[in-house]
C-alpha cells in the first residue's frame, strides 16, 4: 500500500551535457492510497572523490589516503503537504529544472577516484521507508585546443643504445600539432633507424593516459598509467629502417581533461617505444593535449561553437544595442548633388534616380562618368606634380622651397630628394 511507483525521469534525456546547459525532467509517482508524507525533494549535486590505501613493507596495517571535493548542491521541494500532510492517491507528476554552473570538470571514473553528477528524488514518508530514485549524468567541460600551448609541431627524436646491442636506435615522429581533438585522424610521419646488431622485433606509438590523484593527508599523490590507443609500426632488422608518411592514428573518446579540478590531475603522453627480445627497450615521449574544440585556421571564420547545446548566437542584423550605429553613406541620400568621381562605370544608379532610364545612360545634370585608369591620372596630374627635375643631376639639391600655399621660402626638412610641390607647412594654411 501506498507509493507502489517512484522514478526520476530526464526530459529530453541526453548522452552529454555542458557546463552552463539546462537539466530537466520529471518526478513520477503512483499512489494507490493517501499516504502521509512530508514533502517530496530533488537534490543535483556534483563532487569529486579520491581514495586508495598503501601498505608499508615495515607496517602490515594500510594506511587509507583519501580527499573530498564538492562542486555544487542544488536541492528543491517539488511537492509539500497542506493540512492534512497526505500525499493523495493517483498519480503524480511533478517537473524539475536545474542548471549547471560554468566552472566544472568532466565527468570522470578513474581507478582510484571520480567525478560524478547526480540527479537524486526522495519522497519523505512519515512513519516508513523513503522512497528515493537517482540518476547520473555525464558532463563534458569543453577545451579549446587554440587556447592551449599545443599549437607548435610535435617532435619526437631519441637516439639511445639498449644493453649487449651494439650501435644505436634512432626515432624519429612528428606531427602537426602537440594536440587533436577527440575522433579526430591525426596523421604522424617518422623513421624508426636500427643501427644495432640486433633486431627490433617490434615498435609501437602509445597514446598513454596518466592520472595524478592528490590527497589532503601529508600531501601525497598517487600516479596510475594506462594505454588507451596503440599503433604498431612493425619489426625493424639490423641496419634497416622502417618509415611512416601520414599513418593514421585514431584518438579515442576519452576524457580531454579535468580542469577546475583541484584533486585529480589528467595528462596524456604520445610514447614511441622500440623493443627488443631481451634488451632494454629505447623509447621516447612528448606530452599531447586532447581537446573538443579544433584549432581555428588562420584567416578562417570562428563557427566551431555552433554545434554546441546552448551556445552564444550572433546578434540579429535588426538588434538594437547600446551602442550607436554607424552611419554609412549612401549615394542619393543627400539632397546635394554627389561629386562626379562617385559615379564609376560599374556602379549603378542611386536610389533617388529613376529606374525608367535606359542602361548605361546618364541622368540629366550628370556628368559622364569618367573611366578609372584616366581619373586616377587626371588627379595626379593635377594635385601631384613634381618639381621639375633638376638640370645639375649631382649637385645637392636646395636646402629651402617654396611654399605651395604662400610662396614662402621655407626650409627643407629631407634634403637629400627635390621636394614635392604640393607639400607644405601647417603654419601657413
Amino acid at each position: 500500500m501506498g507509493l507502489t511507483n517512484f522514478t526520476l525521469v530526464l526530459e529530453p534525456h541526453q548522452d552529454v551535457y555542458f557546463p552552463g546547459q539546462a537539466v530537466e525532467g520529471r518526478v513520477m509517482a503512483v499512489a494507490s492510497s493517501a499516504r502521509f508524507c512530508r514533502a517530496v525533494e530533488v537534490e543535483f549535486r556534483g563532487d569529486a572523490e579520491v581514495s586508495w590505501d598503501d601498505v608499508s613493507d615495515s607496517d602490515d596495517d594500510a594506511t587509507t589516503y583519501e580527499a573530498s571535493e564538492p562542486y555544487f548542491k542544488f536541492k528543491t521541494n517539488v511537492w509539500e503537504p497542506d493540512s492534512s500532510g497526505r500525499l493523495p492517491a493517483g498519480n503524480h507528476d511533478w517537473p524539475f529544472k536545474f542548471k549547471l554552473p560554468l566552472s566544472i570538470p568532466s565527468s570522470f571514473e578513474g581507478r582510484y577516484g571520480y567525478i560524478r553528477y547526480r540527479v537524486k528524488a526522495v519522497a519523505r514518508i512519515r512513519l516508513g521507508f523513503n522512497k528515493e530514485s537517482e540518476v547520473y549524468i555525464s558532463v563534458n567541460c569543453p577545451l579549446d585546443l587554440t587556447l592551449t600551448s599545443a599549437t607548435a609541431q610535435l617532435l619526437i627524436e631519441k637516439e639511445d643504445t639498449s644493453c649487449l646491442c651494439r650501435g644505436p636506435v634512432s626515432l624519429y615522429i612528428s606531427g602537426r600539432r602537440y594536440g587533436a581533438v577527440v575522433g579526430e585522424k591525426y596523421r604522424v610521419r617518422g623513421e624508426v633507424a636500427n643501427y644495432s646488431r640486433k633486431k627490433v622485433e617490434s615498435t609501437i606509438l602509445y597514446l598513454r593516459q596518466r592520472v595524478t590523484y592528490h590527497s589532503k593527508r601529508r600531501r601525497t599523490c598517487k600516479v596510475d598509467e594506462r594505454d588507451v590507443k596503440l599503433l604498431e609500426i612493425g619489426c625493424v632488422a639490423p641496419g634497416d629502417s622502417i618509415g611512416l608518411q601520414d599513418e593514421p592514428f585514431f584518438v579515442p573518446s576519452v576524457v580531454p581533461g579535468l580542469q577546475h579540478c583541484q584533486i585529480m590531475d589528467l595528462k596524456y603522453f604520445l610514447k614511441v617505444v622500440a623493443r627488443f627480445d631481451c634488451c632494454n627497450d629505447v623509447s621516447g615521449q612528448v606530452e599531447f593535449v586532447v581537446g573538443t574544440i579544433p584549432f581555428l585556421l588562420e584567416g578562417g571564420e570562428d563557427d566551431r561553437f555552433r554545434n554546441f547545446p546552448n551556445s552564444p548566437m550572433a546578434p540579429a542584423s535588426n538588434n538594437t544595442s547600446s551602442f550607436p550605429q554607424v552611419e554609412t553613406f549612401t549615394p542619393g541620400s543627400s539632397d546635394l548633388n554627389p561629386p562626379s568621381f562617385f559615379l564609376c562605370p560599374n556602379e549603378g544608379p542611386s536610389s533617388k534616380i529613376s529606374s525608367s532610364l535606359p542602361p548605361g545612360s546618364v541622368p540629366v545634370g550628370f556628368p559622364e562618368p569618367v573611366p578609372l585608369q584616366i581619373m586616377q591620372f587626371q588627379l595626379s596630374k593635377s594635385l601631384f606634380q613634381q618639381t621639375p627635375a633638376s638640370q645639375h643631376p649631382n649637385q645637392s639639391p636646395s636646402k629651402t622651397t617654396p611654399c605651395y600655399f604662400c610662396q614662402d621660402g621655407r626650409p627643407r626638412m629631407n634634403r637629400k630628394c627635390p621636394p614635392p610641390s604640393y607639400l607644405s607647412y601647417l603654419g601657413c594654411i
